[in-house]
């Protein structure tokens, strides 16, 4: 039962003055209630319009958020790369110096054999040469003692 009906004018058609009344409260009414349904209405309108305004913020933000964490999976994949070239890099040049330190070792090793073996065939050498002068000393000793003994048997010979 609507407002207009519980109206005590309504019951008072005795008078035009209130009969008049009545029916300008009921106009009123309806003009508030279309006033209200039109209201009603823009802001479910609006409401809608908001909606819609909300989702597709909603669906703007959630796909920064998506493009954001894959620049960022992106970045930290790049960063990861980054490293592994630095560290492969360094164990590279871990290897390059210890080849380099290998390499020094074994030219130092070959240097000193080499140093040893001509020490060793220096020694040899002097040790040969030493031999053969000696060789040659005595050789000459014994050419001098038969020397001295020839000429001391001459000697004896003419003397007799």
């Amino acid at each position: 039962m609507a407002v207009a009906d519980l109206s005590p004018w309504k019951a008072a058609k005795d008078s035009p003055s209130r009969q008049l009344l009545w029916e300008l409260s009921r106009l009123a009414l309806a003009e508030q209630e279309e006033s209200l349904e039109r209201l009603d209405q823009a802001c479910r309108e609006r409401g809608a319009v908001l909606k819609s305004a909300l989702d597709e913020a909603a669906a703007r933000h959630d796909k920064v958020r998506r493009d954001a964490e894959a620049e960022g999976a992106r970045i930290e994949q790049e960063r990861q790369q980054a490293m592994a070239r630095r560290e492969a890099e360094h164990r590279r040049q871990e290897e390059r110096e210890q080849e380099a330190e290998a390499e020094r070792e074994r030219i130092e090793r070959q240097r000193a054999a080499t140093q040893r073996a001509e020490r060793a065939a220096t020694q040899e050498r002097e040790a040969e040469e030493a031999r053969i002068k000696a060789e040659k000393d005595r050789q000459d000793a014994q050419k001098a003692k038969a020397k001295r003994e020839e000429e001391e048997k001459e000697a004896a010979a003419r003397k007799k």
